[in-house]
């Protein structure tokens, strides 16, 4: 329960369990394990381990890059620029290290993935590459096409990325800032 604190509760509660995504494209659904890379954060509530869950990605195909990520059945606004997925969001969170000083501290979370095709996908050898979010990954040049709408749906088969919390204390509370990285690495369901 603990490992998944942060995450979950910075996903606000936005949309209703059961309820289709926003937007009038469904990306995918993805089975996501979240692997720390780095922490600095002392507080007992963070996430001390790799954790699970899942994530929907969906979009507005037209016009631009809107898009949305839903996690446990809360939506937030993301962009997706083809091959990309971005969303921050920035929500007040407790802490028990910060009291009483702080009621509550502002947690902002970047969520980041890069979306892989079947074709980018064997090519990566069924793997997210460190440097996924670089433009590490094939395209067509190496005889591999990013994901796109077909006809049987969005084919985008892997997501890889990082999801990033930044907790942000104001002055005069009790704990300090601190960060928290975590390498994710999602298949499709």
């Amino acid at each position: 329960m603990r490992s998944r604190f942060i995450f979950v509760a910075v996903f606000l509660c936005l949309a209703c369990p059961g309820q289709k995504p926003p937007g009038d494209e469904l990306i995918g659904t993805f089975s996501f394990i979240a692997t720390p890379v780095s922490a600095n954060c002392q507080l007992a509530e963070v996430p001390d381990s790799g954790f699970t869950f899942d994530a929907i990605f969906s979009r507005n195909k037209n016009p631009g890059n809107q898009a949305w990520v839903t996690v446990y059945g809360a939506s937030r606004e993301a962009t997706y620029d083809g091959g990309y997925v971005f969303s921050e969001q920035i929500a007040p969170r407790t802490f028990v290290a910060c009291q009483p000083g702080c009621p509550t501290v502002a947690v902002d979370e970047v969520f980041q993935v890069v979306l892989l095709s079947a074709s980018q996908d064997a090519l990566l050898g069924s793997t997210c590459p460190p440097s996924a979010l670089d433009g590490g990954v094939p395209g067509p040049d190496a005889g591999a096409m990013p994901p796109s709408s077909q006809p049987s749906g969005f084919d985008a088969v892997r997501a890889c990325g990082a999801l990033t919390d930044a907790v942000s204390p104001d002055a005069g509370c009790f704990c300090p800032p601190c960060s928290l990285v975590y390498s994710v690495e999602g298949t499709r369901k």
